[in-house]
């Protein structure tokens, strides 16, 4: 038993889509469907788990498919973008000519707080970016999908820092100090990165500023993020 936090648990969005958000996990980024289930307070509503190669805790991308409710909006007071991990900067140039090749949007790779990463989006906006994981310590990734389409030197094998933006970002940073007891790392304008856990790109929280309008939920959207 622990006392503390060990890292990001997983994170749940919603999809208006099944069958597309399943092919683009799996046969694109190369994420292992580890369960399919339903929405406890909807049963008519799909709930499916994209993981490493056993389910390991801090590699789940959850999603509940609503086929007929309206695109959400991007804005403040949400997750803005969801890290996924890749074992080192080879990966993100693997993963780049892989987005080419089934016309993934992407910004090409960049640098954020001195490691590589590489954003871009599903096809319904839901926004991404991968991690490099070179030189990276901390919180321990996954197991790649041993029969996945990626080669397993290469792929996704767990989540990596999670993007937070809200408007009251004081209070916010206020309480993931003090009462989820994550550790501010590096301060910049607007801008504050958490460690939780061993830290690490598996045990991170990138917490924005922004005041813009608040971002409304639909597909595409996030709709929570836990610590475990």
């Amino acid at each position: 038993m622990t006392d503390g936090l060990l890292g990001i648990h997983h994170v749940t969005a919603m999809t208006d889509d099944a069958v597309r958000n399943y092919k683009f996990f799996t046969e694109v980024l190369g994420m292992r469907l580890v369960k399919k289930t339903v929405n406890q307070d909807d049963i008519h509503t799909y709930h499916t788990f994209f993981a490493d190669d056993v389910g390991s805790p801090g590699t789940d991308m959850t999603f509940f498919d609503f086929p007929d409710v309206p695109k959400g909006a991007s804005g403040s007071n949400s997750i803005s973008r969801v890290g996924l991990r890749v074992p080192d900067d080879a990966a993100l140039e693997y993963y780049l000519e892989r987005f080419k090749a089934f016309e993934v949007k992407n910004e090409g790779i960049q640098e954020l707080f001195d490691k590589k990463v590489l954003p871009f989006e599903e096809a319904d906006g839901q926004k991404y970016q991968l991690f490099s994981d070179e030189n990276n310590q901390g919180v321990a990734p996954g197991k790649p999908w041993k029969n996945g389409p990626v080669p397993q030197d290469k792929a996704i094998y767990g989540l990596g820092p999670i993007e937070i933006t809200v408007s009251y970002f004081d209070d916010f940073k206020k309480v993931l100090s003090e009462v989820y007891d994550m550790k501010p790392i590096l301060e910049e304008d607007n801008v504050t990165l958490f460690n939780v856990g061993e830290g690490g790109n598996g045990g991170q929280v990138i917490l924005r500023k922004d005041e813009t309008t608040p971002s409304r939920q639909g597909y595409g959207r996030f709709i929570m993020y836990r610590s475990g």
